[in-house]
């Protein structure tokens, strides 16, 4: 974390003129992200922060269905930036998982997108339980999406990574399998 707000230049810290100046810094850094989704989707839910609805945990599903000419593909949105703090400097767009489906689906259809989640998640960590490659895969990176929740809808827009994943796993299992079978013919004619 400390690398990525050094290298996005999210942190000042010139400003900090100690090295307990520098973890303060950081901390309250680390501390208003983590907070701001939370925050922001309170706000948002109670009225008081005014945000277009314009995130959709479908548009990977739009996305995939327009390249077959299905369905037009998904407009590309922003966030608007709200308060969230007591200081001027406190602004931010980042809304928790339950802005990219509340707005839309409202209460009900946010619990029942939620419980698919949870199917969907303890399904593929059960198959990964049992050494499955590509379900091990698959859980990890439903793993950060459960992480990152606050911060993000990472579950269905990522839907196009589950797929380029399994994709590439069937495919570089397909190549192991070719090459071990390749492996016993070859042992096989030289053993006659």
């Amino acid at each position: 974390m400390v690398a990525g707000a050094l290298a996005t230049n999210k942190v000042d810290i010139a400003a900090a003129d100690t090295f307990g100046g520098l973890v303060v810094t950081f901390v309250k850094h680390v501390a208003a992200y983590a907070f701001q989704g939370p925050i922001l989707f309170a706000q948002y839910f109670d009225g008081q922060a005014v945000v277009s609805p314009n995130w959709s945990p479908f548009s990977s599903i739009q996305h995939i269905l327009s390249l077959f000419g299905l369905s037009p593909p998904p407009p590309v949105h922003h966030l608007e930036f709200n308060l969230y703090g007591g200081e001027p400097d406190m602004v931010g767009n980042v809304y928790s998982l339950y802005f990219s489906l509340y707005p839309n689906n409202g209460l009900l259809g946010t619990f029942i997108i939620l419980i698919g989640y949870s199917v969907a998640s303890t399904y593929i960590y059960v198959r990964a339980k049992s050494g499955e490659l590509v379900f091990v895969l698959l859980s990890g990176y439903l793993f950060s999406a459960m992480v990152l929740s606050m911060f993000s809808d990472s579950f269905l827009p990522s839907l196009w990574f589950f797929i380029k994943l399994v994709i590439i796993v069937v495919f570089i299992k397909f190549v192991m399998k070719i090459s071990t079978r390749f492996y016993w013919i070859k042992k096989e004619w030289k053993n006659i």
